[in-house]
């Protein structure tokens, strides 16, 4: 079809490896249309494909698998064909939530050889090769990226109607994917969390209740969600902005 093909890596036998997991299986009602958001296609280029190919890039990530929604894998599966993908990632379904999914997926490799997994989720396509590569050379196993929250912060009652406190940003982060996790310590907080009832939106407060070390880089304003159609303009903005710095 004509599409840009991903560089081509070659693994060293003496490099840790680590297993990616794209998490592929949300709906994005926000975005309406009936199809996942992950199919919206930026600079006409499915979203969730932006990703697959940076990582593809990184020649530490040896296995990637995603998920999908339910009822969706044909699309997709045509989709990784078109695209020269398919025979370098793997699928399984989707949870009934992110925490689900997750864990599922945790599940799908835990008897993998490579004791490291990255998490990311289809739906920040801004990632790039150096993301994925700054993430592994950080020492540590539990680590993610943040950054510094450019506004106040306020909590509200239960009824999101009446404010509570002010709270000090100075002390909070906004945390981006992608993560990087040990990934044994990651699939049993997982699976204490099931047994608990306790959910979490993301997985590095989830190991850290369970009582892990986790520790944070500097992340980039770029790394945005792409949730709504306004979100998808600015990342369509944003790599035509990348894309014109590369060719100057």
């Amino acid at each position: 079809m004509g599409h840009t093909p991903f560089k081509q890596v070659f693994l060293r036998k003496d490099k840790l490896m680590y297993t990616l997991l794209l998490l592929n299986g949300g709906l994005g009602s926000r975005f309406g249309g009936g199809e996942p958001k992950q199919l919206v296609r930026i600079n006409q280029i499915p979203m969730f494909i932006y990703s697959l190919r940076a990582a593809l890039s990184v020649s530490a990530i040896s296995r990637i698998v995603i998920n999908y929604p339910s009822g969706w894998k044909p699309t997709f599966k045509h989709l990784l064909r078109d695209y020269g993908l398919l025979e370098r990632v793997e699928m399984t379904s989707a949870g009934s939530s992110r925490q689900d999914s997750v864990r599922k997926m945790l599940d799908y490799v835990k008897d993998d050889k490579n004791q490291l997994v990255l998490i990311h989720e289809a739906a920040r396509p801004l990632v790039d090769e150096a993301d994925f590569q700054k993430l592994i050379d950080f020492g540590g196993e539990n680590v993610g990226f943040s950054i510094e929250i450019p506004f106040t912060v306020l909590e509200l009652d239960e009824g999101k109607s009446c404010l509570q406190k002010s709270l000090d940003r100075n002390l909070l982060c906004n945390v981006q994917l992608p993560q990087k996790f040990n990934r044994d310590s990651l699939y049993k907080a997982h699976k204490r969390a099931a047994s608990d009832n306790v959910s979490f939106t993301e997985d590095a407060s989830l190991i850290h209740h369970y009582g892990e070390k986790m520790q944070f880089i500097e992340g980039f304003p770029e790394n945005i969600k792409v949730t709504n159609s306004i979100d998808r303009r600015i990342a369509e903005f944003l790599f035509d902005e990348k894309n014109r710095h590369h060719d100057e």
